[in-house]
Parts: C-alpha cells; structure tokens; sequence
C-alpha cells in the first residue's frame, strides 16, 4: 500500500473514530489511542504532522466543528447540542465555543 493510501485510510479511520465518540464527555486522547490501537506518542506524531494540531486539539475542533453544524441545522437547542458534542455543562461549552469562533452559540443559533 502505498504512503498516500496509507495516510487517507488512517486519517479516515481517524475521523471515524473520533466522530463516533465525541458525545462522550470523557472521550480524550488516551481512548483514541486505545481506539486507533497506536501508542500515544505516535499518535501524537501523526495527528501533529498530518493537521498541524496536538490531538487534544484535534479532537476539540472536531467537537466545535460539530456544534457549529448543529446550530446551524437548528436541530436542537443549545443546551442539547452541548450534550450531543461531548459537554455536560452548557455554560463551559458556550465558553469554548466562543474562544473557538469568537462567536457565542446563541448569536450563531440566531443568524440561521
């Protein structure tokens, strides 16, 4: 198999995987690896050298990515679309979000 062949089937199975756990408000790097089944540094290494981003960072603007999806679905309010990425605390997530995008989910929510 060749290296770009090889490379899209891991980012792909990477994307995967972290898209299907991300609900989980617990889910961090060492269950990606476990997931993946690479040690943390070599995940580490790959994430880093494939997206420029630490897999802790990886998997955050995985889960913003999502919510901004979501509210812009109008699908769930913002309580439910915390929830769904990952975060127990409504408030904590709209902090985040709004460190992510600079943008608070509400004023996203609105905009739709």
């Amino acid at each position: 198999m060749g290296f770009l062949k090889q490379t899209s089937t891991f980012l792909q199975r990477l994307f995967d995987l972290a898209e299907r756990n991300i609900p989980e408000e617990n889910f961090n790097v060492q269950d990606l690896c476990k997931l993946i089944g690479i040690s943390r540094a070599q995940l580490y290494r790959k994430i880093l050298s494939l997206t420029g981003k630490s897999p802790n960072h990886f998997i955050r603007d995985l889960r913003m990515n999502k919510a901004w999806q979501l509210l812009k679905s109008k699908r769930n309010n913002i309580t439910e679309i915390a929830y769904e990425v990952g975060y127990s605390n409504p408030s904590y997530f709209s902090k985040m979000f709004f460190q992510n995008f600079g943008y608070s989910p509400s004023s996203v929510l609105a905009s739709v």
